[in-house]
């Protein structure tokens, strides 16, 4: 049976019939915390006639076998890049698209130019497509496709991964790959052992650790999803999500999704006689008795006082959910009632180490200090003048992820930016006032706003100048 519809395969496909037979279909790529729509999967399938629906799994082996996957990389590329030309001003504007591509097709000699033709001629960006390489064909094909992905990557395509941990980690070293699709059966593996679940646990963590985007394939169920989400997995694609379907339904289904619009929205705690942010979706919870609210730093605005304590007393914990996002800007004006060296007023445990803003050190400085368990050189610290006592100050943080950049602002001035600063990954708790070693925070904190990405100098610079010109504003001029 199986040997006559392989024959059934290769006939439709030599005599030119499936090229009305195919369908390109998408489906979404899931950012896990906040199940938003990140960026779109293709997915192949032929309406076979009397047979049905094949897979991509089920005819692509045959198309391999006598060259015509060539053909097919061709379709795919030129589709892809048609549907990104439609979507030009529409929601889906920017919105990534992941590609599959032959080891067969990219190793022609014009494939490369190929697929910058296309690209050009569609006026398609190449940072808006993934082009996503089997892992097992790299063991294949070797040098020639390690040349050709480098080559790809030097001029500026993104390349990813596809099925990776299905055959060897030895790519990972030869390629510098940002995406790592994993095989979906390391997914599905965990439901029967536990070994299968440490095995997923760590080739998540080794891929983070070199700073890879991951995605999980192959997500059927909730179980799964925060299985996958405290393990460091930013992104997510399975049935659970949403089954492939055509451009207008995906387009209806999901434009209103979008990550990179809901994102762009800050989360803002005003502290309006309340621990909940403005959207209601976030309550902190006090943990003490002498919290207080009172002015903020212009009239109309709120602030919370906090008293001090010992360690952990008098602190707000906000749900870890609030730090969804890898990258993160974190934005608010703290006004401390003494010098307190050491004490956090923002306090973040990771899973692999802790983040702190403490408006004064033991040397008399603010510090913004991201603490990486995992390397002997734990400490990555930014640095600039401390809060001072009795007034009010405009604190930025900024992380970016892609990066690796961390940035530190004081009121509205950049004053500190480093490189080669941890992603420390999935965020277990969430401190306000305190920590988890120092004596709580004595003084206010106004304006709360966390970023979902590292919002930029300008954008600072000019929230800044806004709270200047307030009523009653009772903050700085803006000198460092």
């Amino acid at each position: 049976m199986q040997i006559e519809e392989e024959k059934r395969i290769k006939e439709r496909a030599f005599r030119g019939e499936i090229w009305h037979e195919l369908r390109l279909l998408y489906r979404p790529v899931v950012y896990i915390q906040t199940s938003d729509i990140y960026a779109v999967e293709t997915v192949l399938q032929w309406d076979f006639p009397e047979k049905g629906v094949f897979s991509e799994e089920k005819f692509m082996p045959v198309l391999k076998q006598y060259s015509i996957d060539i053909q097919l990389g061709r379709y795919v590329l030129e589709t892809v890049c048609a549907q990104k030309q439609r979507w030009r001003n529409t929601e889906f504007d920017k919105i990534e698209f992941y590609v599959r591509l032959t080891s067969r097709f990219l190793l022609q000699k014009d494939s490369i130019a190929v697929i910058a033709d296309c690209m050009e001629k569609y006026h398609v960006g190449y940072g808006e497509l993934q082009l996503c390489i089997e892992e097992n064909d790299f063991g294949e094909k070797g040098e020639k496709l390690y040349a050709a992905a480098q080559k790809l990557l030097d001029m500026g395509f993104k390349v990813a991964i596809n099925n990776f941990a299905s055959s060897s980690l030895y790519v990972l070293q030869r390629l510098p790959s940002q995406l790592l699709k994993l095989d979906a059966k390391l997914l599905a593996k965990t439901q029967y052992n536990k070994k299968s679940v440490y095995i997923l646990r760590n080739v998540i963590s080794l891929g983070r650790d070199l700073e890879c985007g991951i995605v999980a394939q192959g997500i059927e169920n909730t179980a799964q999803v925060k299985m996958l989400a405290s393990y460091g997995a930013q992104f997510g694609v399975g049935d659970f999500y949403g089954m492939p379907c055509d451009e207008s339904t995906f387009f209806e289904r999901y434009r209103d999704r979008l990550f990179l619009t809901h994102n762009l929205r800050p989360t803002c705690f005003q502290f309006a006689r309340q621990l909940t942010d403005e959207k209601g979706e976030y309550t902190g919870v006090f943990t003490g008795e002498e919290m207080a609210y009172t002015t903020g730093v212009y009239e109309g605005q709120s602030a919370l006082c906090f008293p001090g304590g010992k360690v952990g007393e008098n602190c707000v914990r906000l749900p870890r959910e609030v730090m969804y996002s890898d990258s993160y800007s974190i934005c608010f004006w703290v006004k401390p009632d003494r010098a307190q060296p050491w004490s956090s007023i923002v306090y973040i445990t990771y899973m692999d180490g802790f983040m702190s803003l403490m408006p004064n050190s033991g040397h008399g400085d603010l510090f913004f200090r991201i603490k990486d368990d995992r390397e002997p050189d734990e400490w990555h610290d930014l640095i600039c003048r401390p809060a001072v006592p009795g007034q009010w100050s405009y604190i930025c943080a900024t992380f970016d992820v892609v990066t690796h950049i961390g940035k530190l602002y004081f009121n509205g001035l950049m004053v500190g930016s480093m490189e080669n600063m941890p992603d420390l990954k999935v965020a277990d708790q969430i401190l306000l006032g305190g920590d988890e070693y120092q004596d709580s925070f004595a003084g206010r904190l106004a304006g709360l706003e966390i970023y979902h990405y590292a919002v930029s100098a300008e954008v600072i610079e000019e929230k800044f100048k806004a709270y200047q010109q307030m009523p009653s504003y009772e903050g700085p001029d803006g000198r460092k």
